[in-house]
Parts: C-alpha cells; sequence; structure tokens
C-alpha cells in the first residue's frame, strides 16, 4: 500500500509544476496582449500621400481665389488633386461651414456664398491612405483667407 500512495505523491509532483509553468506562460501572454491593445490606442496611424505624409502633400496644395460679392472663384494650380473643400463663413463670432466638391489639378469652379461675412476662409482637403484604406486629410496649413 505504501508503494502506491508514493507513486501517487510523485505523479501528483511531476504534473503540478507542469501545470504550474503553462498557467503562467499564459496569464504572461494575456498581460502582454493587453498592455499591447492599450498602447497601440495611443499610436495614432500615419496618413499618407504618394508615398510621403499627408502634411507634405498639402505642401503641393496651391489654390488661386477670388471673390466678387457673393461668388468664389477657386482654381487649383498645384499639382496634388483636392478631394474637397471647406468654405468657412465667419460672421462675429458665428462660423457657417460650407463643404464643396474638390478640383482636380489646373480645374477651376466658381462657388455662391449667399450673403455677406466678415471673412471668409477656404481649407483644401485631399486624399491620403491609411493602412490601405483611403481616408480625407484636411490641410489646416493651406487656409487661404479671402476678403
Amino acid at each position: 500500500m505504501k508503494k502506491r500512495r508514493n507513486k501517487n505523491r510523485e505523479l501528483k509532483k511531476g504534473i503540478s509544476p507542469i501545470i504550474a509553468t503553462v498557467l503562467l506562460i499564459a496569464i504572461v501572454v494575456v498581460i502582454a496582449l493587453i498592455i499591447f491593445i492599450w498602447a497601440s490606442s495611443f499610436v495614432k496611424e500615419q496618413c499618407e500621400k504618394n508615398k510621403e505624409a499627408c502634411e507634405m502633400g498639402c505642401g503641393d496644395v496651391s489654390l488661386d481665389t477670388s471673390l466678387d460679392g457673393e461668388i468664389l472663384s477657386l482654381t487649383n494650380t498645384g499639382n496634388v488633386p483636392v478631394v474637397n473643400i471647406e468654405i468657412r463663413k465667419i460672421s462675429g463670432g458665428d462660423t457657417e461651414i460650407q463643404r464643396e466638391n474638390g478640383l482636380g489639378t489646373g480645374q477651376g469652379n466658381i462657388y455662391g456664398l449667399g450673403g455677406s461675412y466678415d471673412k471668409i476662409e477656404v481649407v483644401p482637403i485631399i486624399l491620403g491612405e491609411i493602412k490601405n484604406s483611403k481616408q480625407e486629410f484636411i490641410c489646416e496649413k493651406n487656409k487661404i483667407e479671402v476678403s
């Protein structure tokens, strides 16, 4: 009888360290995964336009503007197509945003503003790429003030 008890104890001692090791490895992997997911939320994905950062692509955007009453004329003189245009009409402390279709390179268009405003800002929006999906990028640094 004593031999059987000793054999059972020996088997239990052999299994327990293996289970503990597997559990420790599993716990470490789960904790590492949680930390990775948490930390990745702090890292913003880089927007790219023609294999460079979208901010650099905005540097190639150039718009010629002219204002005649309530008619705004825009021409894309840069070498990057503008996918959309944001026209900000500022009057006092209020800002009204009018979003219009963009302009290809060399294209021009006329936009009706409707109303009088203290200041008008034209902001180009280009199409960039983040992780193989297209996404709009607002070129805030290329904002043009029209008065």
